[in-house]
């Protein structure tokens, strides 16, 4: 019988056929001196991307686990997908999130976190920097994910203030125990943010430095494209104020206040990006 893994990589896709490969190299790739399994849930893609999961699933079936939507879930409004999908079969202790438009770049990414989360274990998860590759331009960007001197750990406000800014979620590592996701915010479309906020209330986060990662830019990308911008995010009243009043019962008291803090930068935000947006539309016509 072969051993149990000690890590569950989960990897959410759909129609990622021109990436797909990248990501999957890359967890194949590593080097550990564990055993992982790759769970991947693709969400009825339409794009060949299925062909080319089925082809690596047939090739590696002891290390792959395939499952296949009939039809996309995401256009239903369902979101946490690897909570909802991934997270109930995976075996091992540890979780790492790659989706499959990202990759790793450091085939001893995972020895060097888990290493790590075994010997603090204080620490619920850690996260790491990664380079930023812009599919309009076919060149890697300044990134917003390296570029930090030193290891150090994320304290709650940095996680509400620079949830966008601080890591990619393709080098989250965490501990299944630890995972709280409140079925009641298991719509919302935030869920990294969700997630790495539960996290925190369960112990330690711990950035590494190292970039070991590719987070890529790309049109059909869920937090990317024309409508998916940040402005987008931010103006979705309806959906913060719901996030926000559900989140708060889980949060202690100075959680709460930098949670509040949260919503102040937020609403700033949504303001400051609106006249920007007013003033190139004015430069745009001439006024």
């Amino acid at each position: 019988m072969a051993p149990s893994p000690l890590v569950s990589i989960c990897c959410i896709t759909f129609n990622h056929g021109s990436f797909i490969k990248d990501a999957l190299e890359g967890f194949l790739a590593q080097k550990t001196n564990f055993p992982f399994e790759i769970l991947i849930y693709d969400d009825a893609s339409t794009d060949g991307n299925i062909e080319i999961l089925k082809e690596y699933a047939a090739k590696y079936p002891d290390l792959i686990h395939l499952e296949i939507a009939e039809e996309n879930r995401y256009s239903d409004g369902i979101r946490a997908m690897n909570i909802r999908y991934n997270l109930p079969r995976a075996k091992g202790k540890y979780i790492a999130l790659c989706e499959g438009d990202d990759y790793w770049t450091d085939p001893e990414k995972l020895q060097k976190q888990v290493d790590f989360l075994e010997q603090h274990s204080e620490y619920s998860a850690c996260v790491h920097g990664a380079k930023i590759y812009n599919e309009y331009t076919n060149s890697f960007e300044h990134s917003k994910y390296e570029n930090r001197v030193e290891d150090k750990d994320l304290g709650m406000f940095r996680i509400f203030e620079e949830s966008g800014g601080v890591y990619p979620t393709c080098s989250l590592v965490f501990r299944k125990d630890k995972l709280v996701y409140p079925k009641d915010l298991m719509h919302f479309s935030g869920g990294d943010l969700i997630l790495i906020i539960f996290l925190a209330t369960q112990g330690r986060i711990r950035f590494m430095q190292e970039v070991m990662a590719v987070y890529r830019i790309h049109q059909a990308g869920v937090y990317q494209g024309e409508r998916k911008n940040l402005l987008f995010y931010l103006s979705n009243r309806k959906e913060l104020k719901y996030f926000y009043r559900e989140l708060s019962p889980y949060l202690n008291q100075s959680n709460k206040i930098k949670l509040s803090w949260f919503r102040c930068l937020n609403n700033m935000s949504m303001v400051y990006l609106r006249m920007k947006m007013a003033a190139k539309n004015n430069s745009g016509n001439g006024d």
